[in-house]
């Protein structure tokens, strides 16, 4: 009886175990949107600040400051694989904007 006992414990454990395994490898992680798109991109116009830009494109992947004699030129980079997005600020406003997508 004790020998009984002993191998139901095991076996309990791993079933449940073993169904917690395969309950989680159902399951599809949720991706994230990708706010690097050409409609997104369409939606900045010069003169934008920093904040409005960020709204619409979320954080950058890179950022480049240069503080020249009569002003700062600020660079954001997003990427996503090929993808990419450059948004060059003036002084805090958006001087020009850059892109590949569209083109692939």
């Amino acid at each position: 009886m004790n020998i009984q006992k002993f191998w139901i414990l095991p076996c309990v454990v791993t079933a449940i175990f073993g169904a917690m395994f395969l309950v989680s490898g159902c399951e599809k992680a949720a991706s994230p949107v990708s706010k690097l798109t050409r409609s997104n991109f369409d939606q900045i116009h010069d003169k934008m600040s920093k904040e409005e830009v960020r709204a619409i494109l979320g954080s950058p992947s890179s950022t480049n400051t240069e503080d020249k004699l009569i002003y700062k030129r600020t660079t954001w980079r997003y990427v996503e694989g090929d993808k990419y997005i450059n948004i060059t600020f003036k002084n805090d406003e958006l001087d020009s904007k850059d892109t590949n997508l569209g083109t692939q």
